[in-house]
């Protein structure tokens, strides 16, 4: 029986062997990808190259060479799409999200050194900053920040503490963790990723499909017609065949499209040079014709149309003396070990603050789930976090409406002598609120002739945000997205009268 061990307790050797027994062990994935011979196969043997082949033959058998211009068409045509897919296919090859570090491992109580094919599930591992996390894992001490940019494109660091789940791949960026590895292998977050990566789903092309129903067609004319001209061509020319099969060659060439083929090529292969200079990823020709028929866009917040940093802008009052908001503010912001842009923020405009020596056991993290983070003092617990979870307040409710319209980020600043327990806040009880805290995000200026172009291409742009969804309409609008649609948020994507209405 191979059971997950109690907090903090090291598997010991005799585990460590049910593991991999059980192969249980954090081996990267090896996804199948189509070989090198098959990638020629597939390019060689199409219908159109074996009837170009054909007659190329024909012409042969005769000595007409100088009439065998035309199989270096199909010539040029197969390289493209061959020497492009082969290239994709050794770049996904190559394609690795998980570095080859030693990973600190505890077992039978004593710290190892291991590659991270070496680990099996349920080790406890030390992560360090800097580290990159080599499967998914469970904080079982310790508290810190991690970078999750790689797997999740987020680009602001987020706080983790005892109880949450880091994610493989992702980079240790501040503190020291203890984690139990909860998912190895195939069942990693990060070998999820990237076998779906690495996975080839042939596009849907109208363009491939349109070319390849029109020699489909012409194929099923072509024998009676060349029967016919054959018969014609032998009566003049006296069944001489050295006049007879150039003739008839010549004639069954010019009903296939092969220049729009290999035009068509020619004008994919530049579009995937193109997008190699910037570095996509291009599996297969056609699909650029893919790319080209997109007609919206998603786009995120953070970093995509601001620029990811932040800067306090207001502190409002709520029915308490200006001095004691800001003085419990700057008491939060000083005793929490949270490094991310919004707390760095606010220290930043209460006077570049540090974080002070602080006692992580009397400290709730920040979680994007429940979007409030505490920390404990003088028997209360002081809160920082969305208004809309913290309060009903109606007069709240709307200040934060009316704030978040003009594009700021809100935050309602609170404290309760109510017990928080597993982490958990029930809204309004004893909550007594202390001021709102205002945040603006820096807008990307550079962003408006991206935006114009899309918009002059008829693509639509979308933006999905964690934040208020009136802060996020409000800045979107100010970088020049137009918004036809109404606003959502994640509890109306749960209501199915509002999406039947979208």
């Amino acid at each position: 029986m191979y059971t997950k061990p109690n907090l903090l307790v090291s598997l010991t050797s005799k585990e460590v062997q049910i593991a991999k027994e059980k192969n249980l062990l954090n081996t990267p994935v090896k996804v199948k990808s189509n070989s090198i011979a098959s990638i020629i196969w597939k390019n060689m043997f199409t219908f159109f190259n074996l009837l170009n082949l054909f007659f190329a033959v024909l012409l042969l058998m005769v000595g007409s060479y100088r009439n065998m211009l035309f199989i270096f068409v199909a010539i040029f045509n197969t390289l493209i799409g061959t020497i492009q897919e082969i290239r994709a296919k050794k770049t996904r090859d190559r394609l690795k999200l998980l570095l080859k570090n030693k990973v600190s491992c505890l077992r039978n109580n004593v710290e190892e050194k291991l590659d991270f094919e070496e680990l099996v599930l349920y080790d406890l591992v030390i992560l360090h900053r800097g580290d990159q996390i080599p499967a998914d894992a469970e904080v079982e001490d310790g508290i810190g920040a991690v970078d999750e940019s790689l797997i999740s494109g987020e680009s602001v660091s987020v706080l983790k503490s005892k109880g949450d789940i880091l994610l493989s791949g992702s980079f240790v960026t501040e503190g020291t963790f203890y984690a139990r590895l909860i998912k190895v292998g195939k069942d990693s977050y990060i070998n999820k990723i990237q076998s779906e990566a690495k996975e080839v789903i042939p596009p849907k092309s109208e363009l491939l499909l349109s070319m390849n129903k029109i020699v489909r067609v012409v194929s099923y004319f072509i024998i009676p017609i060349g029967v016919i001209l054959f018969y014609k061509e032998s009566l003049i020319s006296s069944f001489e065949l050295k006049k007879v099969i150039p003739n008839i060659v010549a004639a069954m060439i010019g009903m296939f499209p092969s220049g729009l083929i290999l035009l068509s090529s020619i004008a994919l292969a530049i579009g995937v040079i193109n997008l190699g200079k910037h570095r996509t990823l291009v599996n297969e020709l056609h699909g650029i014709e893919t790319l080209a028929r997109v007609d919206t866009i998603c786009l995120d917040k953070t970093g995509t149309i601001t620029t990811g940093k932040m800067q306090l802008s207001k502190i409002i009052n709520l029915n308490i003396s200006e001095d004691f908001g800001k003085k419990q503010l700057k008491y939060f912001v000083s005793n929490i070990a949270e490094q991310n842009e919004t707390i760095s923020a606010i220290r930043r405009g209460l006077g570049n603050l540090k974080a002070l020596n602080v006692d992580n056991s009397n400290t709730i993290a920040f979680n994007s789930e429940r979007k409030w983070s505490a920390i404990y003092y003088d028997s209360k617990y002081l809160i920082l976090g969305a208004p809309t979870v913290l309060s009903n307040d109606q007069t709240i409710v709307q200040k934060n409406i009316e704030l978040s319209k003009n594009g700021e980020r809100v935050l309602l600043l609170a404290e309760t002598d109510f017990p928080i327990k597993n982490n958990t806040l029930i809204k309004s009880i004893n909550i007594k609120p202390i001021c709102l805290v205002t945040i603006i995000d820096q807008i990307r200026h550079d962003l408006l002739p991206t935006l114009e172009y899309f918009e002059n291409q008829g693509v639509n742009i979308k933006v999905i945000s964690g934040d208020d969804k009136f802060t996020v309409a409000r800045i979107a609008k100010d970088v020049g997205i137009k918004n036809n649609n109404p606003i959502l948020d994640n509890n109306d994507l749960e209501n199915k009268e509002i999406l039947n209405n979208l």
